[in-house]
């Protein structure tokens, strides 16, 4: 009995850690994927959707199909343990078919920065990762929301047309982050399009506008807007997979953003 004891309490303490030694992740979103390599997972991934591209690891990895539309097929193929992906990626025949073969799936929606510590606690959870001081961290960072004096700012993700950043979610959090208030934050859409005579009557002290590829010209259009009206304005130009990835990198998307505005 004695022993039998002392086998159960070694099963149970192995248990934990024989459950996640051969995990086998497909990634289906880029900010999964950042996720993952920051918590210690990276080395388990197994395929990934061709917007993975950070870190620089994730371009080695095979390929399972675009962020929109992955193929279950090569998903199979991988034989993995988990499927973890966002909600934009997700149909109902995919689930089913995971659902199916046994493998263990997650779809997440993010809308502010608290639901980002959401989803890394629960990856975290799943695979077995600590991830405490990660979450702590995001949380920290804001938290520091007081500020002697808050900029007026436009967040435009695109230029032509215009689409500027809305209320109640993590890049509306960000702003907030930096010290600035978002002159759209009123608007309940996330991304509503707008009209360059809306943004110049509001004003805003600030432009931040999302770099895109072959957008330079798209740029230059914008700046000329901003001369054809006559206001004094300062554009921040950003890198979008940080400021529109709901990841542990928004961290670093409210510090540069503070860097931004100190200057």
């Amino acid at each position: 009995m004695v022993l039998l004891k002392r086998l159960l309490c070694v099963f149970f303490v192995l248990f934990p850690l024989l459950s996640f030694a051969d995990l086998r992740i497909v990634s289906l979103a880029p900010n999964v994927t950042e996720i993952l390599f920051k918590i210690g997972a990276g080395k388990d991934i197994v395929g990934v959707t061709d917007r993975c591209d950070f870190p620089p690891e994730a371009y080695q990895l095979p390929e399972v199909g675009s962020y929109f539309r992955p193929s279950l097929e090569k998903i199979l193929m991988l034989n993995p343990t988990h499927v973890i992906g966002m909600r934009e990626g997700y149909t109902k025949q995919l689930k089913e078919k995971l659902d199916e073969y046994g493998i263990t799936n997650r779809f997440y929606q993010v809308k502010d920065y608290e639901d980002i510590i959401t989803m890394v606690t629960d990856i975290g959870d799943l695979l077995g990762k600590p991830v405490e001081e990660l979450t702590e961290n995001i949380r920290s960072v804001f938290a520091k929301n007081h500020f002697d004096e808050i900029k007026t700012a436009v967040f435009l993700i695109n230029t032509k047309p215009a689409y500027a950043v809305g209320g109640g979610n993590f890049v509306d959090d960000i702003m907030k982050c930096a010290g600035l208030k978002n002159l759209f934050g009123d608007d309940n859409k996330t991304f509503p399009q707008v009209s360059y005579e809306r943004v110049f009557q509001l004003a805003p002290e600030y432009i931040i506008v999302a770099k895109r590829h072959g957008s330079a010209n798209d740029i230059s259009f914008f700046r000329k807007k901003i001369e054809q009206f006559d206001r004094d304005i300062t554009i921040i130009e950003i890198e979008p997979n940080i400021f529109l990835r709901p990841s542990y990198r928004i961290t670093d998307a409210c510090k540069i953003l503070r860097k931004q505005l100190s200057k």
